[in-house]
């Protein structure tokens, strides 16, 4: 007949498995249930009566006390001797619920050797006074302990890293949980593949299958920074903005950002500022991670020049005879007045008066000391005066 025990260790959780057949002696119609516990040396596990069911009642689950607490290795049908049987031994205890009834837990010494399945005797009693003897099959084993190792432990963005799980103690086979899960190709291997995109510590936790022990480890795996910049667009015109963008990958989390130069910036703290600079400009970002790493990009905007420029005469001079004429054919007889003209960017442009005193000139890049033309190179907008 199936049962069901309840165990409670002292110190760790067990796993109890029952038999699916009865594998003790039965006398006085106990029904028995061959039983499985695990123990680690040093703790204790609590037993509960494999006997749970008779024809005349059910047992509460507690053991009568019997006047002595007997162990035996071999089969039921062997003499029963005291133990401690391979470091173990049967204490008992009254309960603390039913005092007429006995607590009884399975102890190893720190001593026990590792076993599984351990044939082990016993005596019982039912509450009804029936007496019977029967077997527990106990496993020891070492303390589960577990450590992690990556390969390598510094990766760049977008590599991987071997993580493995190494055990000791404990019962075979473990199950293993890895996290964060993520960036790892399966989290239940002993063995997966991480593909982290910052630094990231994983944790694996051991279960063991027997005893129930649970045990865990970390280990980091470092991504090295990276940093790249972009700007869009990479040309404007004079007055008008590019978003500049810093990537990142890699380091610890969080990030910050550092920009220069800052004067023609929006915010040079952000990740993606405005730029409206007014010559080309090559921008920098510098990005430090929570750890401290740094790493820097740049990149470059450069302002379109204007197709053409504005000239600009003012002619304050009302005896120039024929006004200000331009030697492009686009300012003509300027006279008292002012007049203007726009000029393809470079084009040197030759301001004349007719017939006449001299003009005074200025804004003029040079004037021809012999004819008093005034000459201007159109590298900017200007503004030529002639006055009397």
């Amino acid at each position: 007949m199936k049962g069901n025990w309840s165990l409670v260790l002292l110190g760790v959780v067990v796993v109890l498995s029952l038999a699916t057949m009865p594998g003790c002696k039965q006398v006085s119609n106990l029904n028995c249930q061959d039983a499985h516990y695990a123990v680690v040396p040093g703790q204790s596990v609590e037993l509960r009566n494999p006997c749970p069911n008779t024809q005349t009642g059910i047992i509460d689950g507690l053991w009568q006390d019997t006047g002595g607490d007997y162990f035996a290795t071999g089969v039921c049908d062997s003499p029963l001797l005291p133990g401690p049987v391979n470091g173990i031994t049967l204490t008992s205890m009254p309960d603390p619920k039913s005092p007429s009834q006995r607590q009884r837990f399975l102890v190893a010494d720190s001593t026990a050797p590792p076993v599984v399945d351990l044939n082990v005797c016993y005596i019982y009693a039912s509450s009804f006074g029936f007496f019977g003897k029967g077997k527990l099959f106990v496993t020891t084993s070492a303390p589960l302990t577990v450590s992690a190792t990556a390969n390598p432990t510094t990766v760049a963005a977008g590599n991987t890293s071997q993580l493995n799980a190494i055990v000791t103690g404990g019962v075979p086979p473990y199950s293993f949980a890895w996290s964060p899960t993520p960036s790892l190709s399966d989290s239940t291997l002993a063995n997966p593949v991480a593909k982290p995109a910052t630094t990231t510590t994983y944790t694996v936790t051991v279960t063991d299958s027997a005893s129930g022990q649970i045990a865990s480890a970390m280990v980091t795996v470092t991504v090295g920074l990276s940093v790249s910049a972009t700007a869009n667009p990479t040309t404007v015109a004079a007055g008008q903005t590019s978003q500049l963008t810093a990537g990142v990958s890699g380091g610890v989390l969080p990030y910050s950002f550092a920009w220069s130069p800052t004067a023609s910036l929006s915010d040079p703290t952000l990740y993606n500022p405005l730029a409206k600079p007014t010559a080309k400009t090559t921008y920098t970002v510098t990005v430090t991670t929570a750890s401290g790493q740094t790493a820097s990009a740049t990149t470059t905007v450069t302002v379109s020049a204007p197709a053409s420029f504005i000239l600009t005469v003012v002619n304050t001079n009302p005896d120039a005879l024929g006004g200000v004429s331009d030697n492009q054919g686009l300012i003509a007889s300027c006279f008292a007045t002012t007049c203007s003209a726009a000029y393809p960017v470079g084009t040197t442009v030759v301001l004349a008066t007719g017939p006449g005193a001299p003009p005074n000139w200025s804004g003029c890049n040079s004037v021809d000391s012999t004819t008093k033309h005034c000459t201007v190179v159109m590298d900017a907008a200007k503004t030529v005066t002639v006055s009397p």
